[in-house]
């Protein structure tokens, strides 16, 4: 969509071909246009000038889908309109003093200026603001100013989207950051999950910035970025806060989950991405904070609680990653018993059980099952159907056949998905069904659904 607005030999050529070519690639930008405005942000157009027929031409020729047009009559109502949102573009007509126009080119130092005179030649330019983008005549208003203004909103569009990324790491800068934290916080309090945010600074940047030059530094810098973004799952949200200093959003984490996962992703990267030059013997290669993020509260709030924790954790003798220990989440009781051959699946599990806090058991033989329950209290009990030995409806079978685990919740998680297999289960006693391959997030859910 940019390439086609901003190629002006391509546009030449659609102004000098025949009927239907222009037809058609008319057709394509007008689809575009009604396309994208519904992705787009919408963007303000002030219209200033008292020539009323002036401006209902305007309104007519470059009525674009995403693009709000206030009129007025003098450059002073439009900067006491007091809207939430600057504009992007400014359409002015000579007849106001430069002091006035200066005035409202200061107050929206974003906008695109664009003046329409009658002639360019006699414009004096007493009449202009010194801050002025294009000068239009209105004899080619119709040719130019539809692609102008198309031009002005790709480019406001780009510019805030490149804002909202960090230039070095591709990461969600802070507003970026901000915007994915308000639609987590929506969409999990609608669920009632835990969700975490965490301050993460890289101690000891400056230095090797000093000893190795900044060229390592960065680099450095993205091999953390990535590394983090490995560890963590893809539902994370990593961002890139200030040079040393990175934000994730860990939703469906608890306090004590996001402890776990940093605390992995600290010794592994440890191993996998040493400081460039000389090493900082005793400084770990990241720090952070862990604040628990309740339904109300705010961005700003829950960044400045992370932060705090961030500050202690470089604090002589203290560890690095802190918390509030008061904010540490119940579920850390939860004991969940997983029973599955396959050691991928295992190690799965157990990551995705561990980051929630819960305490983990692995078994891979139905034999030992009544030995671990009758030894140490289960909340939940993940079975699998195709081991060797004793199967997983054999397990169930036993289990159920002690009354004292009635009340046990146990879930089937099993590449067996026929009808006969499904009802075998649930006649047996499985308190839930679940296919292989699975989804983590569907499979925290239902256990959540058991353990409240």
């Amino acid at each position: 969509y940019a390439r086609l607005y901003g190629n002006q030999a391509l546009l030449d050529e659609v102004v000098l071909a025949d009927k239907d070519v222009r037809k058609s690639y008319q057709h394509l930008l007008k689809s575009l246009d009604m396309s994208l405005a519904r992705a787009w942000p919408k963007q303000i157009g002030m219209l200033i000038s008292q020539d009323k027929a002036l401006r209902e031409t305007i309104l007519d020729l470059v009525s674009v889908p995403g693009l709000e047009w206030r009129s007025f009559d003098h450059s002073r109502e439009a900067m006491k309109s007091g809207s939430y949102q600057d504009p992007s573009l400014i359409l002015l007509t000579p007849g106001e003093s430069r002091a006035n126009l200066d005035k409202l080119a200061e107050s929206f130092p974003e906008a695109a200026i664009i003046m329409i005179v009658d002639d360019i030649a006699q414009t004096q330019d007493a009449s202009l603001p010194q801050r002025m983008d294009h000068l239009l005549e209105k004899t080619w208003l119709h040719r130019f100013l539809p692609g102008l203004v198309h031009k002005h909103m790709i480019q406001r569009w780009r510019d805030t989207h490149q804002r909202k990324r960090d230039f070095l790491t591709g990461l969600p800068s802070l507003l970026g950051t901000r915007q994915h934290f308000e639609h987590l916080q929506e969409l999990f309090a609608r669920i009632k999950t835990p969700f975490t945010l965490v301050a993460v600074d890289l101690p000891g940047l400056r230095e090797i910035e000093q000893s190795s030059g900044p060229y390592l530094a960065s680099e450095w810098v993205k091999a953390v970025a990535r590394s983090l973004a490995f560890y963590l799952r893809n539902s994370d949200l990593i961002g890139r806060w200030m040079p040393d200093k990175f934000i994730l959003l860990l939703p469906q984490t608890s306090v004590q989950g996001a402890v776990t996962a940093l605390s992995r992703c600290q010794q592994r990267l440890e191993k996998e991405a040493p400081r460039p030059g000389e090493q900082l013997t005793g400084v770990p290669v990241i720090r952070a904070g862990i604040t628990d993020v309740k339904p109300q509260t705010g961005f700003e709030e829950a960044l400045h609680r992370a932060y705090q924790h961030l500050r202690r954790s470089h604090a002589t003798g203290a560890e690095p990653i802190q918390y509030e220990r008061s904010e540490l989440q119940a579920p850390a009781r939860f004991h969940i018993l997983l029973l599955d051959d396959d050691p991928i699946v295992q190690e799965m599990l157990r990551f995705i059980f561990s980051r929630e806090g819960y305490q983990v058991t692995q078994l891979s033989s139905g034999h030992e099952v009544l030995d671990v329950l009758d030894k140490d209290p289960v909340s939940l009990l993940v079975l699998d159907v195709k081991m060797p030995g004793m199967d997983g409806f054999e397990v169930l079978k036993l289990i159920r056949g002690r009354h004292e685990y009635d009340e046990l919740p146990i879930v089937m998680l099993t590449s067996m998905k026929g009808e006969d297999d499904v009802a075998q289960g649930f006649e047996l006693g499985a308190s839930d069904y679940l296919y292989k391959p699975f989804s983590p997030t569907e499979l925290m859910i239902r256990v959540r659904r058991f353990l409240k």
